[in-house]
């Protein structure tokens, strides 16, 4: 397992004008039956938010769910936090 899998990826997404203050994070896991899961969560920044996790059969699969992700979260202007 590399590294990459154990480091989740955060995004946020602030507009004073709108009120909006939110949080996305991103992450591959594999889990204890040998499949992956790609675990997202996300909401307001402050709170707790929601999660949710995706299980897929192989490590390629997960890699271009979370590249998807990743690209759809862009898109919709969110900004990637190092």
């Amino acid at each position: 397992m590399s590294n990459q899998h154990s480091l989740p990826i955060h995004f946020r997404k602030i507009d004073p004008r709108n009120n909006m203050r939110r949080f996305y994070t991103l992450s591959i896991q594999p889990n204890l039956f040998g499949e992956w899961c790609v675990m997202r969560s996300w909401g307001r920044i402050g709170t707790l938010g929601q999660s949710l996790q995706q299980t897929v059969l192989d490590e390629a699969s997960a890699n271009a769910l979370l590249r998807r992700l990743v690209a759809v979260r862009r898109k919709r202007g969110y900004e990637e936090v190092a």
